[in-house]
């Protein structure tokens, strides 16, 4: 897997929303083997990057649309697919190819924190 370094982001918004997915997304493997742990860094912050950047296609063509005018010299124009469908279609299949990479080495069951976890401990929620 290729690991994109945060600090390459050229947006300082979307590093920072990287970084929060990517430890979103490590509180899932926060009992995971130690010794797969490289492999669920490098992994998780692809999916991470990859997570952002699909919404911010969904943006894209949400604002734009799913078809794009296009003018190719005096006589040539028309409509054609928004490049971001396509994108982000290629995006969702290596997201999901992605995660399913990670699905083994998550945890039997997942680590509860914070309020959420203390109400569901109250009430006995499985």
């Amino acid at each position: 897997m290729t690991k994109i370094p945060i600090q390459t982001i050229a947006d300082p918004g979307k590093a920072a929303a990287v970084e929060q997915e990517r430890a979103r997304l490590m509180e899932l493997f926060a009992t995971a083997n130690p010794n797969k742990l490289d492999f669920i860094r490098d992994a998780v912050q692809q999916l991470a990057w990859l997570n952002i950047s699909i919404q911010e296609l969904q943006r894209d063509i949400d604002e734009i649309g799913p078809v794009v005018p296009y003018q190719n010299g005096r006589e040539q124009s028309g409509l054609q697919a928004n490049p971001s469908c396509k994108l982000l279609t290629d995006f969702q299949k290596l997201s999901n190819t992605t995660f399913r990479a990670l699905l083994p080495v998550l945890p039997d069951k997942p680590a509860r924190h914070g309020k959420l976890a203390a109400l569901m401990n109250e009430f006995d929620v499985e």
